[in-house]
């Protein structure tokens, strides 16, 4: 395996489970820090250091999104143009429109923001709000995107007796 920080071929020992991790020492450099994640993968990282955060540009609308550090092929969704865009160690491969559906629902549950999925009538835990005051959750049954108006904050006691 590569060093994360001088690229020298290190050997590692260590476990085959998911989770498991290790401290190998690289020639070079010393000490960096190795784990294996659920898929059996081995990500490393500097010795004290933590995964470096990269961004990748939507080619639809520019916005800047941070996919996850170990650089696995991924989707992710840009709120902003509702478009899913598939990523590859960091490179926009494709971008496709948004699979949504307006949700029937909107409530709130606790510190958590919940949208309604009315395929499914399940509940997805919101993703986020784009720039256009759309909330978005993903249906964790049916793998569509759930899309609805940010609801109006309530007015402040005093301002509901002054109207």
């Amino acid at each position: 395996m590569p060093c994360p920080t001088c690229g020298a071929v290190v050997t590692l020992d260590m476990s085959t489970l998911p989770g498991t991790s290790g401290s190998p020492i690289c020639p070079r450099c010393g000490y960096f820090h190795a784990s294996r994640d659920r898929d059996g993968e081995i990500l490393t990282r500097p010795w004290g250091g933590s995964v470096r955060k990269d961004f990748v540009s939507c080619p639809k609308c520019s916005n800047q999104l941070q996919p996850r550090g170990d650089k696995k092929a991924l989707s992710k969704p840009c709120l902003d143009c509702e478009s899913i865009l598939q990523i590859n160690r960091g490179q926009v491969i494709s971008v496709s429109p948004m699979q949504s559906i307006d949700a029937a629902s909107f409530t709130k549950e606790g510190w958590k923001q919940l949208l309604l999925c009315p395929n499914r009538q399940v509940r997805g835990i919101t993703l986020g709000l784009s720039k256009h005051d759309m909330l978005f959750a993903q249906c964790p049954k049916c793998r569509y995107y759930l899309r609805f108006p940010k609801p109006a904050e309530p007015l402040p006691p005093e301002e509901k007796e002054a109207s």
